[in-house]
């Protein structure tokens, strides 16, 4: 069987604080849930059920913050078909959507409120990568990107001052 060639551009992993995080977000949630049950008998009544759905409503939060650091995104070039393939694995739930690329126009590193490195194809699209607190690893991790995928760099860190960087200056 023929493998096909493919650019591995993004790939999250969970680290094991991440791990230790989520898992007491769960059971945390789990813990909230099964304390306030407890101090109401079980019964089949809708009054029963309406304040077993308001008990679980306050813990929700708890759950919601674990379901978003759960959160893991991959990105794909698939060189022979000019297609990129986003990943966004969610808990349980695991979304794939195939985007045909014609050309990659630029890798961009911008500031915000971290440093983000972004990827603009088919001349106005993009898709943000990663962010990171140091512009220095920013830096690296988009060059090394645009050099890989034989495409521009542009630094906008300085919003007044963009500094762009052609592919064989890289």
């Amino acid at each position: 069987m023929e493998e096909k060639k493919h650019i591995v551009i993004l790939d999250e992993k969970l680290s094991y604080f991440q791990i230790t995080i989520i898992t007491s977000f769960f059971l945390f949630f789990i813990y909230s849930i099964i304390n306030d049950m407890s101090e109401y008998p079980f019964s089949f009544s809708i009054w029963y059920f309406i304040l077993l759905f308001l008990m679980i409503l306050k813990p929700l939060s708890l759950l919601t913050f674990g379901l978003a650091a759960s959160r893991k995104n991959k990105v794909t070039y698939f060189v022979e078909e000019n297609n990129l393939q986003i990943i966004i694995d969610f808990f349980l739930y695991k979304y794939t959507k195939n985007v045909s690329v014609s050309q990659f126009d630029y890798i961009a590193v911008n500031t915000d409120l971290f440093t983000s490195v972004t990827l603009w194809y088919n001349e106005n699209k993009h898709l943000k990568l990663s962010g990171f607190s140091k512009k220095d690893n920013a830096f690296v991790y988009g060059k090394a990107l645009a050099r890989t995928l034989k495409t521009d760099f542009l630094n906008k860190t300085d919003v007044k001052n963009p500094v762009w960087t052609a592919y064989k200056d890289l």
